[in-house]
């Protein structure tokens, strides 16, 4: 028969419980856990639900903590300070707590310390270990091989709608001082929280579907919780951008830490407005370069201009000078001749009247004639410089036209209608028969769009 007197209630059972808790258990502990909730209430409170699990994904042990307000403001803090990053669900963590056991709410851990170290060592390992996934998939660096496109203007923005930092990016892009037009388009995606891998992941993919018609990926986030930058760390997100077919620029709005994002993405800057200014200056340097190659042209079509007005005066000069000379011969010699017809004249001055008409009339034919082939030697003189001036000109704008098709030749859409066509296989360009297998599919790029092709034999 059950003694009834010996029957406690469940408060003094649970007191009983209390008490001897603090008589076993004075001291505090240092435990490690991973935090599976926090939850911080609005008295300033924090409270969290420590767990931890086997080799696998079993949970083995459970413990609810708490954290005082006025000790969660200086350890939170601190905690910010040395890792970057707020204290979050998902980090492991090492704890200083005492046990506590209240009759109402019953067994609990009452947090008093965090160590900083080891959570950022554990961050440190689980961003090793993600980097090195990618380097043995052999993706980490394909993303910065591809580099920037000469000109940057169709850009698709990864980013929350409603981000200050988005609307940062697009205000300094259309307010560049160098008046350079921009296509942006907005692909929105959850850049903090539980959705962030899942939305940007499908960003991408909707990027990717028609990625003909931008020239760079922009990922921005600005402002937010430092802990949430946890997110970028993900080796599915990372293993996207870095395999990705078009240049990625990340720009998520930190100042001290550098995501595996940021290791895989081909430009890495610290902010959205960075991200903004690193375009801008980029296409600024190619319209610099642009300027300078047509300054150049023109400074030499220029010379070459005042050179041939040179040649041309030159021939000019040479052509009065000669002209003059033989002016000046043709006159001495017809001022000779004068003077001996003069003589002549003079001695047979006393001669027939017939036969000094006939004389007369003998030497105003042959002056006439004389002055007529002078007057034709000069017009063929006149028309081989026109000549030779007019073909000097022609060869040099052939040369021009020469260079401008030359130039128009090099553009690679001219260099695809040429017959010439870019294998690709994963997004990169196939650039050796090596690289082939037989059995594979790889898209083919031609000036008038694209296919695809199967290797059935390969020879070298």
């Amino acid at each position: 028969m059950i003694d009834i007197g010996e029957t406690l209630t469940l408060y003094e059972l649970n007191s009983v419980v209390s008490f001897g808790i603090k008589k076993v258990l004075p001291e505090s502990y240092w435990v490690v856990a991973e935090l599976n909730e926090v939850r911080t209430a609005s008295n300033g409170h924090c409270f969290v639900e420590m767990i931890e699990k086997d080799e696998g994904t079993n949970i083995i042990a459970k413990a609810r903590g708490t954290i005082w307000s006025n000790v969660y403001n200086r350890l939170s803090r601190n905690f910010m300070q040395e890792t970057g990053r707020g204290i979050a669900a998902g980090m492991k963590v090492r704890v200083n707590v005492t046990v506590e056991f209240h009759e109402l709410y019953g067994y609990s851990l009452n947090i008093i310390a965090i160590d900083p170290a080891y959570t950022l060592g554990d961050l440190y390992v689980k961003r090793k270990e993600v980097l090195l996934r990618l380097e043995q998939a052999g993706v980490i660096g394909m993303n910065r091989e591809l580099g920037l496109p000469a000109v940057v203007q169709r850009i698709a923005v990864i980013s929350s709608p409603t981000a200050a930092g988005y609307g940062d990016f697009c205000d300094q892009l259309r307010n560049n001082p160098y008046g350079i037009a921009f296509h942006i388009e907005l692909f929105p995606a959850a850049m903090q929280g539980d959705h962030v891998e899942a939305s940007v992941i499908s960003a991408l993919d909707a990027i990717n579907a028609r990625s003909d018609q931008f020239d760079v990926v922009v990922m921005v986030r600005g402002g937010g919780a430092t802990s949430d930058l946890s997110a970028f760390d993900s080796f599915d997100i990372a293993f996207h951008v870095a395999q990705y077919p078009l240049p990625v620029i990340s720009g998520i709005g930190h100042e001290r830490d550098r995501t595996v994002v940021d290791e895989v993405a081909c430009v890495a800057v610290k902010t959205p407005t960075a991200a903004a200014q690193h375009i801008i200056t980029h296409d600024h340097a190619f319209v610099t370069r642009l300027d300078g190659i047509a300054s150049a042209i023109a400074a030499s079509i220029t010379a070459s201009v005042a050179r041939q007005h040179l040649s041309l005066g030159t021939y000019a000069a040479r052509l009065d000078k000669a002209a003059a000379a033989l002016m000046s011969a043709h006159k001495a010699w017809m001022a000779g001749t004068q003077a001996r017809l003069d003589r002549q004249l003079r001695t047979r001055l006393h001669t027939s009247s017939a036969r000094l008409a006939a004389l007369s009339a003998r030497l105003q034919a042959l002056a006439s004639v004389q002055r007529g082939r002078q007057s034709s030697t000069l017009d063929r003189m006149g028309d081989r410089l026109t000549f030779a001036t007019k073909s000097q000109l022609d060869r040099q704008r052939g040369k021009l036209q020469l260079m401008s098709g030359l130039v128009a030749a090099s553009e690679p859409s001219n260099v695809l209608r040429k017959g010439f066509s870019i294998i690709r296989t994963g997004g990169v360009a196939v650039r050796s028969v090596a690289a082939l297998a037989e059995g594979h599919e790889y898209e083919v790029e031609m000036a008038d769009g694209k296919t695809t092709m199967t290797i059935n034999k390969t020879r070298r």
